[in-house]
């Protein structure tokens, strides 16, 4: 029994939340840089989707 995988907008929509929680934990520890973070949310939902 095989899933599915999800699709394109589902994915893309992933990546818009995730980015959005990366910022929301940076702003509430006061510090930090995103950069890094949010560059390799799109690497991070490829490898594992």
């Amino acid at each position: 029994m095989s899933a599915t995988p999800p699709d394109l907008r589902t994915l893309r929509q992933l990546a818009v939340d995730l980015r959005q929680t990366i910022l929301r934990m940076i702003a509430a520890a006061g510090s930090g840089n995103p950069g890094g973070s949010l560059s390799m949310v799109e690497l991070l939902i490829g490898l594992y989707w």
